[in-house]
């Protein structure tokens, strides 16, 4: 319909009127719907509505007022005229009255505030939207899931880590109330080893202080022997 009025001045305006109309009714018959004006005429207006031609309303006039009466007054040029004349008119006289609807909601479906809801007789792709609405569900089901379970992953490690703190803490004072033969003998052998260490490590120390005790002793004889060697 968009491209009918943007060729209007290259075409005559009758000519392209008809092929966009006989486009639509094509389809019809290509699905299998019914053909007749009652089926034809709420898609054209839909599609008026949806696409929101430019000039639409000039091209009709301009039709009518100088295109050949026998054109659009007869056949089916003239079939496919006089249902676009009304469907502009319906959507030219459409008001929330006309619908019966609410004034504040035929205008905020009129301001696209509002989305008309779908179903499976007034849209094909409804089929689609409702599968993809459903995985976008469970898509988020799947991730607060997720959620839900990364929380409980943390709170177990975390109780894991205070019992096992718990238990090692529990098990230590077990073993210094309660120790058994194996952990007392390391311990006494242990001890034992640190005892003669301690004791190898005194004489040690007692072997040096006495070593330089006679170094000392001995440096005042050598003198005295020296300084009477000299005297002689």
């Amino acid at each position: 319909m968009r491209s009918s009025c943007v060729v209007v001045i290259a075409r005559p305006h009758e000519i392209v009127e008809l092929k966009t109309a006989i486009i639509f009714w094509g389809n019809f018959r290509t699905i299998g719907a019914p053909t007749s004006a009652d089926e034809f005429l709420p898609v054209l207006i839909y599609v008026l509505l949806k696409g929101n031609p430019p000039l639409i309303q000039s091209n009709v006039k301009f039709i009518s007022r100088f295109a050949l009466p026998t054109r659009i007054m007869s056949g089916e040029s003239g079939y496919f005229f006089t249902n676009l004349s009304c469907a502009l008119q319906f959507v030219q006289d459409m008001n929330y009255a006309s619908l019966k609807m609410e004034r504040s909601e035929f205008e905020a479906y009129t301001s696209g505030d509002l989305v008309p809801p779908l179903n499976m007789m007034n849209c094909g792709c409804n089929q689609a939207l409702g599968s993809m609405e459903e995985s976008l569900a469970r898509l988020r089901e799947l991730i607060e899931r997720q959620h839900a379970l990364s929380s409980r992953i943390d709170e177990v490690e975390r109780r894991l880590s205070v019992e096992e703190a718990e238990l090692s803490e529990e098990f230590r004072k077990i073993m210094a109330m309660y120790p058994s033969q194996e952990y007392q003998k390391l311990k006494e052998q242990l001890a034992r080893e640190e005892k003669e260490t301690m004791e190898v490590c005194s004489l040690t120390s007692m072997l040096s202080s006495s070593s330089r005790s006679s170094g000392e002793a001995e440096e005042p004889v050598k003198e005295r022997a020296t300084s009477t060697a000299a005297e002689q």
